[in-house]
């Protein structure tokens, strides 16, 4: 049989041209088509950036009663700085949980043999408040050593729910023994859950957006900003861990002047409940270099303290030129009741915006002896402490002495509220009597309660008008002995008359109350007053 040239071709090339085929045809089914289903979990675009799902079974999950933990492990074993996005998706399963979170983590991270985790953040963008009623987002764990990451969540112990998770990593990368890109690097990445062991923390405050939503309790939130100019940061609750003189400290070493006001509230507990508001008067210079900086104010004003918060804590601002640092301070003495510190920063326009500067603050620590304290910064806890106790002491001391000389007997250590009432009722002018009597006989008058009746000596007082203060007062050798009523405002059918005897000043003292015993006819009022002991003279004033 006689052949043309073109079949003779077409019979020697047609196992070559099947095979061509047969490998074209894989390449297509296996590509990225239009209008097709495509089988994949991995694409990329470029070298920078890729895109991989994973998908969590039900029976992926250990389902042991416990918190599970969640890993996503992303190997790079190099360097890598970017940002990696990923959507947590589920649906209803065991749990009632359904919607989507979606979670960028910002990262700067560098292996061998920089190892070092230059950047760790993530923000929560959106998310569905049922999901995070059973799943937690937590902080990315970095092997600094190998600069692998594993992206972490915790899951509730009985959200044993199917879950899609999507992951997009956008940014540089380099490794000088590992994949040559970012594609390469999700490809080999996995997902690893583990059982914690137990179920403690759960159920959990369910997180939210990490940004502020109206009506919404945004747990999330630690500092928020209204414009440039003013921040407003909440630090971490402080608790102390043992009793005697411990410090809670935050610094943060200024990157440019500061100038303007720094509010701290500070929310007291238990024995110092109430709290105090401080403000501070900043006016701080740094310079370019290495000059230390200059502080032209730092002055801190107590704007309201109460007595409780006032003798059990001191606060301090601090500035230190050689570091360019500021340092808030709050030095606790003996109550060991938690404390919540709330700083607000307004500035002048600047480098840095409010926000930057409480932003740059760490959590705070806590000293609780010398010992801990860093080298250089050392001091005596108790010293600084009573120091401003003893200030306050002295000051209390002094308007107590003021306010018995003026006839109201005051202790020094009567509260600020017993302290002002006292004020108030020191005579000011108008009808006044005064007299030098002599305690006879014994009388009857009734015990505030009303239940007894008690024997005192007594005098009598007649006077012109009504009084509304009653004062007397009789010394013998270390004993003072006194009967007073101040409260006379409210009506004398329920004010009572305080008789009291003081040995040795003011420290021990034995007191009754009794109720009132007097005459009225028009203006002229009668007083029978009870009185300590008889037989002595007693000094008599009533305004």
């Amino acid at each position: 049989m006689t052949y043309k040239g073109s079949e003779i071709n077409k019979q020697t090339l047609d196992p070559t041209l099947q095979q061509e085929i047969t490998n074209a045809t894989t390449k297509a089914n296996s590509s990225w088509q239009k209008g097709t289903y495509n089988d994949t979990n991995v694409i990329n675009l470029g070298s920078k950036l890729a895109t991989r799902t994973f998908t969590i079974n039900v029976e992926d999950w250990k389902n042991t009663g416990n918190i599970e933990q969640l890993g996503l492990v992303i190997p790079f074993r190099g360097s890598f700085s970017g940002v990696v996005k990923i959507t947590y998706s589920t649906m209803w399963g065991s749990s009632s949980s359904w919607g989507a979170t979606e979670v960028v983590y910002n990262l700067g991270v560098f292996g061998p043999p920089t190892s070092a985790d230059k950047l760790n953040e993530f923000t929560i963008t959106t998310a569905s408040t049922e999901m995070l009623r059973n799943y937690q987002i937590l902080r990315p764990y970095v092997n600094t050593a190998t600069g692998d990451v594993a992206i972490l969540l915790f899951k509730a112990p009985n959200a044993n729910n199917p879950m899609q998770i999507t992951v997009t990593m956008d940014g540089t990368y380099n490794s000088p023994t590992y994949n040559s890109n970012i594609y390469s690097v999700l490809k080999d990445s996995f997902v690893d859950i583990s059982d914690i062991g137990h179920s403690n923390g759960y159920p959990w405050t369910p997180q939210t957006t990490s940004f502020l939503t109206a009506n919404t309790y945004n747990s999330s939130n630690t500092i928020t900003n209204i414009g440039s100019n003013r921040a407003t940061r909440v630090f971490p609750q402080v608790n102390w861990v043992s009793q005697g003189i411990e410090l809670w400290e935050t610094s943060f070493y200024l990157p440019s002047s500061l100038w303007g006001l720094l509010e701290l509230d500070i929310a007291g507990y238990s024995a110092a409940s109430g709290g105090g508001k401080f403000v501070v008067e900043l006016g701080i210079h740094v310079p370019d270099g290495s000059e230390p900086s200059q502080a032209f104010r730092n002055y801190t004003k107590i704007i309201s303290a109460s007595p409780g918060f006032t003798e059990n804590y001191y606060v301090e601002v601090e500035h230190r030129p050689s570091v360019k640092g500021l340092f808030i301070k709050v030095y606790k003495r003996v109550y060991n009741d938690p404390v919540t510190v709330v700083a607000t920063l307004t500035t002048t326009q600047g480098n840095h915006s409010a926000f930057e500067f409480l932003k740059g603050f760490h959590n705070g620590s806590l000293f609780n002896n010398i010992a801990e304290v860093p080298a250089g910064r050392q001091r005596d806890f108790d010293a600084r402490i009573t120091e401003n106790f003893t200030l306050f002491s002295s000051f209390k001391q002094k308007i107590a002495s003021a306010t018995t000389d003026k006839g109201v007997p005051t202790n020094a250590d009567a509260t600020s509220d017993q302290m002002a009432a006292n004020i108030r009722a020191i005579p000011t002018g108008g009808n006044s009597y005064s007299i030098s009597a002599q305690a006879a006989y014994q009388k009857q008058f009734m015990s505030a309660n009303g239940g007894s009746y008690l024997n005192f000596s007594y005098l009598v007082a007649s006077m012109s008008f009504r009084p509304k203060m009653i004062y007397v007062q009789a010394i013998s050798g270390a004993t003072t002995y006194t009967t007073t009523c101040i409260d006379m405002y409210d009506g004398y059918d329920t004010f009572t008359y305080k008789v009291a005897s003081y040995f040795g000043g003011q420290g021990n003292a034995i007191i009754s109350h009794v109720r009132p015993d007097f005459t009225q006819s028009g203006n002229n009022y009668t007083f029978n007053i009870p009185v300590p002991v008889g037989n002595i003279a007693y000094n008599v004033i009533a305004t």
